[in-house]
């Protein structure tokens, strides 16, 4: 099992210094827009509010604000003591706002508290943990990962850098060190490879260029063609399969630990057997899983395919679709994959300490 502790070391230390530098030499990449937090304190007519600033420190500002925008088919409603978020310019010396969006923080700190306060009364201790390395993760993909995406550097290579970062914090954080962790960060790398593969292989073949969407457009006018956006798709892909690899990896090779726990005279063959029928349990809850998830959340794309003219084998063939197609199913074989690789780990390399893996320190 050293012989795996050197090379996960390095590899930890190049991935931190790799972002320590990239923090260091990070630019400003988001425009700083003049934008405020305003509550509604009349409505003056059916097109119009009058609003407040939200300052904490310094004077407070009125605006009135036309309420009808573009992106709604109707104008949207608007009442006293409603939170939004306007844009303020200055035109001939006047400043004129507009509307933006409805100001959501404070559901959003109440849903954020009520997440925080559910994992840590379950899940105690680990839970804690595991909220700090998702923070963590957070961080680094939205400090390094992207702002480096933008500077012009390749998705692939930046996602697979970031993978070698986030995946031994993520998973030591919340698991501990020990060989059970290690194990799973191994079996993670070794799935995300094969993610990866895939999803180049599959977004050539189905030439998948990425320029299907709205925000593709928008990205390639933002940003210029220098960013590929098909490079960026399969990088989506690898970041997207890194979390839900970690419940697959840490809990398959859990199983092996506890059925050799159980019965420690089990042959080899038969503990991979008995391993891999709670796997494919495991296997059959997540595939359901990614399924319905895809489904609820593009359920109005749904509809419209359901409403269409169009014979369905060829509104399948758009684009669009294609890469949502092409996405669910290559991170879903990922996943699948790591279930018979996490199992094999186990058995070769996680069974001789069965009973003292929680105890044994590595790294130390």
């Amino acid at each position: 099992m050293r012989v795996f502790i050197s090379p996960l070391k390095k590899s930890v230390v190049v991935c931190a210094v790799f972002i320590l530098l990239s923090i260091a030499s990070q630019k400003t990449v988001w425009a700083k827009d003049d934008f405020h937090s305003v509550t509604v304190k009349e409505i003056v007519n059916t097109e119009q509010v009058r609003v407040e600033t939200n300052n904490l420190q310094g004077p407070k500002e009125e605006f009135v604000v036309n309420t009808l925008a573009e992106k709604y088919i109707s104008s949207p409603t608007y009442a006293v003591g409603d939170r939004l978020i306007v844009s303020v310019t200055t035109v001939g010396g006047e400043r004129i706002a507009s509307i933006i969006e409805r100001d959501r923080t404070v559901p959003y700190i109440i849903l954020a508290l009520l997440f925080v306060v559910v994992v840590i009364a379950i899940g105690r201790l680990q839970g804690a943990l595991a909220i700090v390395a998702m923070g963590v993760s957070f961080a680094l993909l939205t400090t390094v990962t992207i702002p480096q995406v933008i500077e012009g550097s390749d998705p692939i290579v930046i996602s697979i850098l970031t993978a070698l970062i986030i995946v031994p914090l993520m998973f030591y954080v919340s698991h501990g060190f020990n060989q059970k962790t290690t194990l799973a960060v191994i079996t993670t790398m070794i799935a995300l490879v094969a993610t990866g593969l895939l999803s180049a292989l599959f977004t050539s073949l189905t030439y998948i260029s990425g320029y299907a969407s709205e925000e593709a457009a928008a990205v390639t006018f933002r940003f210029g063609e220098t960013l590929k956006l098909s490079n960026l798709i399969i990088a989506g892909m690898i970041i997207s399969a890194m979390g839900v690899l970690d419940d697959v990896t840490v809990s398959q090779i859990g199983i092996v630990q506890s059925l050799s726990k159980a019965k420690p005279d089990m042959r080899t063959p038969q503990l991979f057997v008995e391993a891999m029928k709670l796997g494919r349990d495991h296997i059959a809850s997540l595939v359901n899983t990614l399924v319905l998830v895809y489904v609820g959340a593009a359920l109005p794309m749904f509809l419209l395919i359901y409403k269409t003219d169009v014979p369905l084998w060829v509104v399948v063939q758009r684009e669009l679709i294609a890469e949502e197609i092409v996405r669910t199913l290559v991170s879903s074989i990922g996943i699948i994959l790591a279930v018979p690789i996490a199992t094999m780990f186990g058995i070769r390399w996680g069974r001789a300490k069965v009973g003292y893996l929680q105890r044994e320190k590595l790294f130390s």
